[in-house]
C-alpha cells in the first residue's frame, strides 16, 4: 500500500503529448488520479484519442487553442459527482474540475484539478473559490492541485489571497518548491493543496521540465487502498510445440471403432473430436501470457538514453545557469519527440 497517488502537469495539449505522458506512467508506480491542465481539447477529440491504459477520463474542455482540464482516474475506483467549467465565453477566468471519487474501505476523496490563466482573477468576476469552499467542506481528505499561475516564491496578491484561502480552509500546500523553469527563471504555479489533517507520506516532482518548462509532480497521501495483486492475464495453446510423431502415435492408440463399423456421421464426427481433443489436451502446451501496456516498439534505448541526457543537462543548469545549456535541453526535447510521434504510423501500419 503506497496510499493514494496523485500527480499533475500543465500537459499543453494532451493530444500532442499522449504518447510521453503514457511513457511516464508506465516506469512509475501506479497512480490513483493522473491531473492535468492546459488539456487544449474539443468536440472533435473524443475520449478513446486521448486515453491512458488503465484509467477512466473525466474532462472539463475549453476548446484545441488552449485551457482546459482533465483528470484520469484509476478504473479500480468510482467517481460519484463531479462538477466542472462549462466555457462558453473568451478565456481568462479559473478553468476546474471537481469530483468525488469512492473507495473500497474508505471515506471518499474530494479531487479538484484547476488551472488558472496568467493574471485572471481568482474573485472579481468569478466564483471559482467560493465553489471550491463549498464543494469541499464535506470532505475529511482533498486534494486540490493544478496550474494556479500565482508563483508562491513571490509575495504577490495572488500569492498572497491564495495562502489566505488556503488557511481559512485547513488546507496544507504541498513543499514541491519550483515548478516552472525558463533560462532566467523559476518559479512555483503547479500546486497542490491537502487537508491539514491528512498525512502526507511522500511528495516529488520530475528531475527537469516535463512539458514546456512545467515539471509534473508527485504526491501519495495516506489513504489505504486495496489495488490489484497481478496484471490480468490469459493464456494459449502452443500448437507450435507440438511433435508430429508424438501426435502420431497418440491417435494410432485411440479408438476409432465408429469408423471401422457401419456407423452414422454424428457418431462419427463425436470420435473424431474427442480423440483430437484428447491428444490436444495431452500434447499441446498451455502457455500463460501476462499483458502488459509497457512494451511500445517506438520507445527504444536510444530514446531512454535521450532522457537521461536532457535529466543530466538540467541539473547542470540548475547549477550554472548557463543560457547555452538550457538551448541544449530544448533541443534533446525536440529529439525525445520525435519516436514519440512514430508511435503514430507504428500503429497505422500494425491494424
Amino acid at each position: 500500500d503506497e496510499g493514494f497517488r496523485v500527480c499533475h502537469c500543465n500537459v499543453d495539449s494532451i493530444w500532442a503529448h499522449k504518447e510521453r505522458v503514457s511513457h511516464f506512467l508506465d516506469s512509475h508506480s501506479p497512480f490513483d488520479v493522473v491531473a492535468m491542465s492546459e488539456t487544449k481539447l474539443g468536440p472533435l477529440i473524443d475520449d478513446d484519442m486521448v486515453r491512458l491504459s488503465g484509467f477512466n477520463l473525466h474532462r472539463a474542455d475549453r476548446n484545441t487553442r488552449g485551457g482546459g482540464v482533465a483528470l484520469y482516474i484509476n478504473d479500480n475506483l468510482k467517481v460519484l459527482a463531479r462538477t466542472g467549467t462549462v466555457w462558453t465565453a473568451k478565456p481568462g477566468y479559473p478553468e476546474y474540475l471537481f469530483c468525488e471519487v469512492s473507495l473500497p474501505c474508505s471515506a471518499p476523496i474530494f479531487v479538484a484539478v484547476v488551472y488558472r490563466p496568467p493574471h485572471a482573477p481568482f474573485v472579481s468576476g468569478s466564483n471559482f473559490l467560493e465553489l471550491l469552499s463549498s464543494h469541499m467542506e464535506d470532505y475529511s481528505t482533498k486534494v486540490i492541485i493544478g496550474d494556479f499561475n500565482a508563483d508562491q516564491l513571490s509575495s504577490s496578491a495572488d500569492c498572497q489571497l491564495l495562502r489566505t484561502f488556503a488557511e481559512e480552509n485547513s488546507l496544507s500546500l504541498v513543499p514541491h518548491g519550483a515548478t516552472h523553469h525558463t533560462s532566467s527563471s523559476d518559479t512555483w504555479l503547479d500546486l497542490c493543496y491537502i487537508d491539514v489533517e491528512d498525512t502526507l507520506l511522500s511528495y516529488s516532482k520530475t528531475d527537469a521540465p516535463f512539458v514546456d518548462g512545467h515539471d509534473l509532480i508527485m504526491l501519495s497521501i495516506n489513504v489505504t487502498l486495496t489495488r490489484p495483486s497481478a496484471q490480468p492475464e490469459f493464456t494459449y495453446r502452443d500448437f507450435f510445440s507440438v511433435c508430429p510423431n508424438m501426435l502420431n502415435t497418440f491417435l494410432h492408440t485411440c479408438n476409432w471403432d465408429s469408423f471401422s463399423t457401419p456407423s452414422s456421421v454424428e457418431s462419427m464426427t463425436v470420435c473424431l473430436n474427442d480423440n483430437l481433443k484428447n491428444a490436444i489436451d495431452a500434447l499441446v502446451t498451455v502457455k500463460v501470457v501476462r499483458r502488459s501496456s509497457k512494451h511500445k516498439p517506438w520507445v527504444t534505448g536510444d530514446h531512454s538514453k535521450l532522457l537521461a541526457e536532457r535529466d543530466r543537462l538540467y541539473r547542470v543548469f540548475r547549477r550554472s545557469r548557463v543560457v547555452l545549456l538550457f538551448s541544449s535541453i530544448v533541443l534533446l526535447e525536440t529529439e525525445h519527440m520525435t519516436p514519440l510521434r512514430a508511435q503514430d504510423n507504428y500503429s497505422s501500419s500494425n491494424v
